[in-house]
């Protein structure tokens, strides 16, 4: 149906496909040094933010834009975590490639390029109130041919997380990122209409942020909001600022079971715990600056 003469795209057609791979698997031992140095080598969740891959860890059926374009999601190589005292703590890692859902190959190791990273976390009230605030980057080569080693990819990650009670809880993140010269950004056909370009540099930056409150041990509500501004189209293939509103009631349904306890782990830096089976319903509304979403015509 595209007129003769023009380029016309229908986002989000693609083909799905089915990929099995090896999600998290790491083994750790503790150096008896100091408090105890814990030195890892494996598969990891990157330690930014409170948003991770696996839906069952997540307080929302979805993540935010941040998360799914804004930075890495998993890493695979080595790890070394520290607490220097109850209020400071630091992470540092030496990996394989930037891995999320937006990598269009598999997650199969790129020996070629390697990138490094870390994050500073500092707990003013590490008893009451459980507030922690979390400073990290990441900064590497992330493409997969000798030729592309000099050419980087990098971003500065800021989080926190404050539990001001046992029930309720706070949580954001920002990220600001860039990538060195971008071979090829492809054409985009209407209703955007984006030129192709070639050894562009670009930048992108974004936030959310998200409180939780449980009304009773089995009843929750999550209220999220993201924002995402592409703004030389580097990561999301459109020039165009991202929104969302998530609404989200959760179900503790194992905490209706008498005497069962909560797993025993909790969503990262806060007080709250993780239940055995909980049940989601969210409404989402995204909203970018541009028409992205249906199948407008000019």
């Amino acid at each position: 149906g595209c007129p003769t003469g023009l380029v016309c795209e229908r986002f989000g057609a693609e083909t799905p496909t089915t990929e099995a791979v090896l999600d998290k698997f790491h083994v750790t031992a503790i150096a008896p040094w100091g408090n105890g140095l814990a030195l890892s080598i494996g598969r990891f969740d990157v330690p930014f933010g409170i948003e991770k891959h696996d839906e069952p860890l997540n307080l929302t059926a979805t993540t935010s834009e941040v998360f799914q374009f804004g930075r890495p999601q998993k890493m695979t190589g080595f790890q070394g975590a520290y607490s220097f005292a109850p209020w400071l703590d630091a992470t540092a890692w030496f990996v394989n490639r930037w891995e999320s859902e937006t990598t269009e190959d598999d997650f199969n190791d790129i020996n070629q390029g390697k990138s490094g990273g870390g994050r500073i976390g500092f707990s003013p009230f590490p008893r009451e109130g459980l507030l922690n605030f979390g400073l990290g980057g990441w900064y590497g080569s992330e493409r997969g041919t000798s030729k592309d080693r000099h050419k980087k990819r990098w971003v500065l990650d800021g989080d926190f997380t404050w539990s001001p009670t046992p029930r309720l809880f706070f949580a954001g993140e920002a990220v600001y990122g860039g990538e060195v010269s971008i071979e090829t950004l492809r054409q985009v056909g209407a209703p955007v209409r984006e030129a192709t370009r070639l050894d562009q540099d670009v930048n992108w930056w974004g936030f959310y942020l998200l409180g939780h409150y449980d009304f009773v041990k089995w009843l929750g509500l999550t209220f999220r909001y993201g924002l995402f501004d592409d703004t030389d189209r580097g990561r999301t293939g459109v020039e165009q600022t991202l929104h969302s509103f998530t609404v989200a009631p959760v179900l503790h349904l194992s905490a209706l079971i008498p005497d069962l306890r909560p797993m025993g782990v909790t969503v990262p830096r806060t007080r709250h715990p993780f239940h055995w089976v909980d049940l989601k319903f969210e409404y989402r509304l995204n909203h970018s600056s541009e028409k992205v979403f249906g199948e407008a015509q000019d």
